[in-house]
């Protein structure tokens, strides 16, 4: 099924789970092409053509495969065309086992498969109905309350082995029942289901450990930028006055989300106003509280939306100037004077920042290279040489980028002489695998050699194998003998075993290396005789 490796994992799951539930329909074959209906929020046409298993092209008329070059309807056509071996002549006329039985037989399998699948009613309603098609909300609202009442268990918990199924199926419904809403421009609608379902996820209590709330939050923002760029201004206010509603109260996972709606969009006059007060209300809320990361973080704010509503540069420069400590407002204010051609204060502002570092070397190392970048767009040659100098050698030590950097600011033939001296400075403060990087690319092979096989483990002499197998497989093989001496002796279990075995086939690669691991496995083999599955795997090399 060489198609596969055409999709994301995600599209293939819930392609097949289209087609598990029966939901390709029409199934078609000439050739080389593949055509099928597949029952979404509504009826979508695809077509795929095929080279000896492989899709070398595809097209659905659904809203995802507009802006993706694969989508899930795609996949359930292929997984059908797969389960039949691709003989589509040997699948029953479907029309004909229809058309034998009788309305009431119908009507009952209709009603029964609508039960169990809710997500399949807007599509039932496309075909027979399609004037009424979800603008309903509740409907919409029957739809997620469906999902959510199949996955929560007795105790209103949804774990781990429903969190996924939960999740797809909140997926399919936003990108399929939601986004035909979309397409139909049913703002009203649109903003209340996702309100309802923001919410609604915020107070869910479940074990999201492989990211299914973020990735929920991520689709119902998409939909929500979507239909926002459709409201109208009356629409906007009440979704604006609904958000700053949500954001005055305590909130669990979704208040980041909410809060970034609110400040990303509503770039109207009004909403600017409203933004600034409120803002400036929750900075002063974190002042008197003394909570410093609130009062970074509402600082910040403010002087984003002051720069939005086109605040006197004079107020601006005044708020910075009174809360310079927080390290968001420094931020702004750097880049809000090279804005302006005030270059001295901004360099001084990067200066001051790096010398209050309370512990967050992050920030240091900002400030460092905002400062170096701007010492080199000034032409302040020397500036920004000891600067780099400074990062590579102490905030970011043995840095590739920044090295690679040094080295095409430095004269060619003074090179070898400034390189000797960073290396004396930088194996003090470097880690051992940013140094091994800078050696290979140096070409200084010896000292390659010696750091790899100075550190513990085989994690540098695997990573540069190509270097060292040809030059240096005396030492390697040796270093490789000791380490593989010692991770045999603890009993444990087969996958630690197979990985001694991928490390004996790594030896066995280097010149003599072949006979030096048949030597270790007969030692061990008289050593360990009662360890069935360490025998087992070593029987495979």
């Amino acid at each position: 099924m060489d198609w596969e490796e055409a999709f994301e994992p995600q599209i293939l799951d819930r392609g097949y789970d289209y087609q598990r539930r029966g939901l390709v329909q029409d199934l078609q074959v000439v050739g080389e092409t593949l055509t099928a209906t597949v029952l979404g929020s509504q009826a979508y046409r695809v077509t795929i053509t095929l080279d000896a298993g492989e899709m070398t092209a595809a097209a659905c008329d659904c809203p995802y495969a507009l802006e993706h070059a694969t989508c899930k309807h795609m996949a359930a056509v292929l997984f059908a065309w797969d389960q039949q071996d691709g003989h589509i002549d040997q699948t029953p006329d479907l029309t004909a086992l229809v058309n034998q039985a009788s309305p009431e037989q119908l009507c009952q399998l209709v009603t029964t498969a609508l039960t169990r699948e809710p997500s399949l009613i807007n599509a039932f309603k496309q075909i027979v109905a399609p004037e009424v098609i979800s603008s309903d909300l509740t409907a919409c609202q029957a739809a997620v309350d469906a999902i959510f009442d199949r996955y929560t268990d007795d105790a209103d918990f949804i774990d781990y082995e429903a969190a996924k199924g939960f999740a797809d199926g909140l997926l399919i419904f936003l990108q399929d029942d939601l986004q035909t809403l979309i397409d139909a421009g049913r703002v009203d609608t649109v903003l209340q289901v996702l309100m309802n379902l923001f919410m609604a996820l915020d107070r869910v209590d479940i074990d999201d450990s492989d990211g299914e709330l973020i990735a929920l939050f991520d689709q119902c923002t998409d939909n929500w930028e979507q239909i926002m760029e459709q409201a109208t201004l009356p629409q906007k206010t009440r979704v604006f006055t609904w958000l700053q509603d949500q954001l005055s109260r305590p909130l669990d996972t979704v208040g980041d989300s909410l809060e970034d709606l609110l400040f990303n969009d509503f770039t109207e006059p009004a909403f600017l106003t409203a933004k600034l007060t409120l803002t400036a209300q929750r900075f002063q809320t974190a002042k008197r509280q003394r909570n410093d990361w609130e009062m970074d973080h509402w600082a910040g704010r403010h002087l984003r939306v002051m720069d939005q509503a086109g605040v006197a540069p004079e107020k601006i420069k005044a708020f910075c100037q009174a809360n310079l400590s927080l390290n968001q407002v420094r931020q702004f204010y750097v880049t809000f004077c090279i804005q302006h051609q005030d270059y001295p204060t901004a360099i001084q502002l990067l200066k001051t920042g790096k010398q209050v570092r309370d512990n967050f070397d992050g920030r240091v190392i900002r400030y460092s290279r905002q400062l170096k970048d701007l010492y080199q767009q000034l032409g302040q040659t020397a500036n920004y040489q000891h600067e780099l100098w400074q990062l590579v050698t102490r905030y970011q030590p043995a840095d590739y980028a920044l090295f690679l950097e040094l080295k095409g600011q430095s004269d060619p033939q003074a090179w070898p002489e400034e390189r000797d001296r960073f290396f004396k400075i930088a194996v003090k403060t470097a880690s051992a695998a940013n140094l091994e990087r800078l050696y290979a690319e140096e070409e200084l092979y010896p000292r390659l050699l010696e750091a790899v096989l100075a550190e513990d483990g085989l994690e540098g002499i695997r990573t540069y194998a190509t270097i060292l197998r040809p030059r240096y497989a005396r030492p390697v093989l040796k270093k490789y003998q000791r380490t593989l001496q010692d991770l045999a002796v603890p009993v444990t279990d087969r996958k630690h075993y197979q990985h001694l075995v991928t490390l004996l086939r790594e030896m066995a690669s280097y010149p003599m290396g072949q006979l030096m691991a048949e030597d270790l496995v007969s030692q061990w083999r008289q050593q360990y005789p009662r360890r069935r599955a360490m025998l087992d795997e070593l029987s495979r090399f």
